[in-house]
This record gives structure tokens, sequence and C-alpha cells, in this order.
């Protein structure tokens, strides 16, 4: 079953043109060959506990909840 997931994201992950969503792909694809989190995290200079929640956010929604939700509240005017 990983397997599949694997080559799943790894064919998304080639078409991926996001940052922020390729290294949340990567994150993924990692853990499901068996690497730890906090393993993952060194590798990709992040808090184990966020390789974690894009793993479950992923088992929960899928790709669609790796992608930014849109954040609550008045927006910046100076970016």
């Amino acid at each position: 079953m990983n397997k599949r997931k694997i080559l799943f994201l790894k064919k998304v992950y080639k078409k991926e043109s996001n940052a922020k969503i390729c290294e949340r792909i990567l994150m993924n694809i990692y853990t499901f060959e068996g690497e730890s989190s906090r393993k993952v995290g060194n590798r990709l200079q992040c808090d184990q506990k966020l390789v974690l929640y894009w793993k479950q956010r992923y088992e929960k929604e899928g790709l669609v909840g790796l992608k930014t939700r849109p954040k609550s509240g008045k927006p910046r005017k100076i970016s």
C-alpha cells in the first residue's frame, strides 16, 4: 500500500510548481519510506512536529490537505 502512495506522491511532486507544497510532499514520501519524523525534519531543516502535522493532514485530506489554507482576518497592507 505504501509503495503506491510513494509512487503517486513522486509523480505529483514532479508536476508541482509550489515550493512549499513540494516540501510537504517530500515530508510524506520520506515518512512513507520509513524514515522517522526526526530524521525527515533534520533532512529538510524543519521541526519534526511540522513533519507530523503535514503527514496527518495528508492522511486526513489527501493532496488538498497539503495546500495552504486561506487565513482569516483583515489582509495586510504591506507584504
